[in-house]
């Protein structure tokens, strides 16, 4: 069995040096230090978030859902039309 863990560790290790892992290492790097983007992830998530309490309140507020839809869609656009975001799931999949 100790043979097998080494080996599996050895895999590991080369898997890590492949250049999609460092691509990958890269372009998360490069993603999560774009404070502009951050701050948009942050408040998709959080608007997500209000959006789900306010279905379940018993008398949801309409517009409030509305304009929650509206922004979390505008938000998505940006998000997913940004270069780092691009690359960060571009990479993502070549892993």
């Amino acid at each position: 069995m100790t043979k097998i863990i080494e080996l599996a560790h050895m895999l590991g290790v080369e898997i890590s040096k492949s250049e999609e892992m460092k691509n990958l290492g890269m372009a998360k790097d490069a993603f999560e230090a774009d404070r502009d983007l951050q701050g948009k992830m942050s408040e998709y998530e959080t608007d997500r978030v209000l959006l789900t309490q306010e279905y379940s309140k018993d008398e949801a507020d309409e517009k409030l859902i509305a304009d929650l839809h509206a922004r979390i869609d505008e938000l998505a656009t940006e998000i997913t039309g940004n270069e780092l975001y691009i690359a960060f799931v571009g990479a993502q999949a070549a892993v």
